[in-house]
């Protein structure tokens, strides 16, 4: 668990300095990093499946992210069975899927950027897996997430009071996050004791 910590803190940091360092660069200089966003229905928007959880609309926006991305992103390392690495990549890439395929209903000039769909989708994710897995680590990183964050599913729906917040991200992230853990849990790695209470051994 411990070196599972230690390598959640070295990828978290990483990528929140990438996305600090992106963020200074689309605010100090005439490149427009938001170019590289999701344009749904298109084929340049593509491109922003990649790049667009790096992005943000100001550093408002990146610090709005910031917190719960590092600490989830911590926690998903911390226990190898959440299978970290190849949850990691599936959220990232099927949220900037669901996106692309769900914006289009909103307009197809809009731009989608920002790591939500990465944080509700590892909210989303890990309030599930460590639950499903059923062992005393694990139900209690369920806990720590459903209380700290739990909160923030509220923005899967659209708000007409903030039109500029991509709901789209954030319901593709919970979705995507959701179906990965019942597929991790019970197809993947079915806990060995499914329906005879909990595990307590880490």
């Amino acid at each position: 668990m411990a070196r599972g910590l230690d390598e959640g803190f070295r990828v978290a940091n990483r990528m929140v300095v990438i996305m600090f360092v992106l963020e200074l660069v689309d605010t100090f200089t005439p490149v427009d990093m938001d170019q590289f966003g999701i344009v749904p229905w298109s084929v340049r928007g593509l491109i922003g499946i990649l790049f667009a959880p790096l992005l943000h609309g100001g550093f408002t926006h990146f610090l709005f992210n910031l917190i719960p991305l590092w600490v989830n992103t911590i926690l998903l390392f911390g226990e190898r069975r959440f299978r970290p690495e190849y949850t990691l990549m599936v959220i990232w890439i099927g949220s900037g899927m669901g996106t692309w395929l769900l914006g289009g209903f909103r307009g197809l000039n809009t731009v989608h950027i920002g790591a939500s769909s990465l944080v509700f989708g590892l909210v989303s994710y890990l309030a599930l897996m460590g639950i499903f897995l059923g062992r005393f680590w694990t139900i209690l990183v369920s806990a720590v997430v459903i209380f700290c964050f739990g909160g923030i599913m509220t923005g899967v729906l659209p708000d007409i009071n903030m039109p500029q917040i991509s709901w789209e991200s954030h319901l593709s992230g919970a979705l995507v996050g959701a179906l990965l853990a019942f597929y991790n849990a019970f197809v993947y790695q079915p806990p060995r004791r499914r329906y005879a209470g909990f595990d307590w051994d880490d």
